[in-house]
């Protein structure tokens, strides 16, 4: 994906190991000469149209190959988002990259089901551990791409698939009705540190403009949540107004997962819950005095038969003997690591690197490297981040993934309204006043379901770089 031009973008956090940015453009920022035109909310060939449906789906079988989703005719809408150029080098490897998407939707009393399909040959792994025999070092793939003095790419990048979409949460957002995702983001734009001292910003973030504003922000990690069954439900807010978002830069992130909220300090929240990421590397000293190797914490034995393979370690195999996921102990100085069953266990044996196939499995196999680089890169791959349940109301949203056929397969469900009181989710039904009973059937009339503005961002093996497409319209067919 890339970088530059008049678009805006949309931020992202990968959990756990920090917060990575995915950054947009206002289409009020020039940035370049030529600004891009974005077609309105609502105009022809961005519309997609959700049917009832009598027949719930369960998140188990696969829709594509479902006769009753096949037979309830549900409208396909066809786009193509694109990765902007923002300027700065931003998304520099990835610029101008689109993805054809399709899209359909259905309902039924509980549940809005979405199908999403995009041309992605494979999933990417993200960032994983490779052995370096030259240096004996142990090194992490970067997760965007790595260039030379002379611009010229010398590593690709390693990240996870992601996929984006926002929506305005009760109608809240001014902008984000005729700009949805461009509404709320921020690029560039210079602030003051702590200190008072005026910084430039060569990113971005996303807020909304008033106290009131809130938008729901779906953002699904297409590997890891899958595990779990459930992709990550965030929000994105004012986080505090203008004095936060002068003073702290781009710490200033509107966005948050489902349950955080403001304590009430600066641009402070509550702790999220069980945050997915990266799984924290450690220093340990080597047989050679004063000499320190950086190696991971954890590592799978035989990506070949582990459920997670070389993309993630489910953090419950942590403490499971049985399941092939041991903790390092300790490393020479080139690079042979001893390994214990688990934290603070005894020695069982030794990983040694320096031979050809140092690990149990069939490790000459294509799935050691990843599949859209050169097969020089990712060698023997493990796994750098973690997969855990998305807890309470992170959690609200059932996904299913696959690679079939070239593309990208997204089984997307979640209830019509949650049990949200935090102002954190979109509602389907529409908004209601407090104690108005929500309807339980469709309704002849429609005037139970609102008309809903959204925007997607396709993230192909990317950590921030990502295809737009904004301005989209979800509208329910009443039965």
């Amino acid at each position: 994906m890339k970088k530059q031009k008049h678009t805006l973008i949309f931020l992202s956090i990968f959990l756990g190991i920090g917060i990575f940015f995915q950054y947009c453009k206002k289409d009020d920022q020039n940035l370049n000469s030529t600004p891009t035109t974005i077609a309105p909310v609502g105009a022809s060939g961005s519309q997609l149209t959700a049917v009832y449906t009598a027949t719930p789906f369960d998140m188990t079988t696969d829709w594509t190959a479902s006769s009753a989703w096949a037979s309830a005719n549900a409208p396909l809408l066809q786009c193509t988002p694109v990765v902007p150029n923002t300027g700065q080098n931003l998304f520099v490897g990835y610029i101008g990259k689109a993805y054809d998407v399709q899209m359909q939707a259905m309902y039924d009393s509980t549940y809005i089901y979405f199908l999403i399909k995009y041309d992605d040959m494979q999933k990417s792994v993200a960032a994983p551990w490779y052995f370096d025999t030259v240096s004996k070092n142990w090194k992490k793939e970067a997760s965007a791409p790595v260039y030379d003095v002379n611009g010229v790419m010398t590593r690709s990048a390693f990240q996870e698939d992601k996929l984006g979409v926002l929506w305005n949460i009760n109608n809240s957002c001014e902008a984000f009705k005729t700009q949805t995702c461009y509404g709320s983001c921020h690029i560039f734009q210079p602030y003051y540190n702590r200190a008072g001292q005026p910084k430039s910003n060569t990113s971005g973030n996303h807020y909304t403009a008033y106290a009131n504003e809130k938008i729901d922000m779906w953002h699904m990690r297409l590997v890891k949540d899958p595990a779990y069954g459930v992709g990550s439900d965030e929000y994105q807010d004012y986080v505090g107004g203008a004095p936060n978002w002068d003073t702290t830069g781009g710490s200033a992130n509107g966005r948050h997962v489902d349950g955080v909220v403001p304590t009430g300090v600066g641009a402070n929240y509550t702790t999220a819950l069980a945050a997915q990421g990266a799984i924290a590397s450690q220093t340990l000293l080597t047989n050679k005095p004063g000499f320190k190797l950086i190696v991971p914490t954890w590592f799978v034995l035989d990506p070949s038969t582990y459920k997670g393979g070389q993309y993630y370690i489910d953090v419950a195999d942590t403490g499971n003997n049985t399941a092939g996921v041991v903790f390092i102990i300790g490393v020479d100085s080139n690079g042979v690591m001893d390994y214990a069953a688990n934290r603070g266990g005894a020695h069982v044996g030794f990983i040694d690197p320096n031979t050809p196939d140092y690990m149990p499995g069939v490790m000459s196999s294509t799935n050691y490297y990843n599949a859209e680089t050169a097969p020089t890169e990712g060698k023997y791959c493990q796994p750098s981040s973690y997969a855990t349940p998305l807890l309470a109301g992170r959690g609200d949203i059932d996904v299913k993934t696959s690679w079939i056929g070239g593309k990208c397969v997204i089984q997307i469900r979640r209830k019509l309204t949650t049990d949200d009181m935090k102002k954190q989710d979109v509602d389907f039904k529409g908004y209601h006043p407090a104690g108005d009973p929500l309807p339980t059937t469709p309704s002849s009339s429609g005037v139970w379901f609102q008309d809903q503005p959204f925007g997607i961002a396709i993230f192909n093996n990317a950590n921030y770089q990502h295809a737009i497409k904004p301005n989209l319209l979800l509208h329910f067919k009443t039965k």
